[in-house]
């Protein structure tokens, strides 16, 4: 549940800042960072990802098998 949370969490800040640098920073970025900008909110989008995957998983621990006793 708090893994679902964080993904959801990060998926909307990865959105809400995606936004924010098209459209409320339009014309303040070089073209160089606008690339930097792009491609900070396309990883933290693929993390928010990830991180819903890994929720997903069932795995309760860093370590867990999945295989309990």
């Amino acid at each position: 549940m708090a893994l679902t949370l964080i993904s959801s969490v990060l998926g909307f800040a990865g959105v809400a800042l995606g936004a924010f640098g098209a459209h409320g920073m339009s014309g303040r970025f070089t073209p160089e960072s606008r690339g930097w900008w792009e491609t900070a909110t396309l990883y933290l989008l693929v993390h928010a990802v990830a991180v819903f995957a890994a929720s997903l998983s069932g795995r309760t621990g860093l370590f867990s098998t999945g295989a309990g006793p």
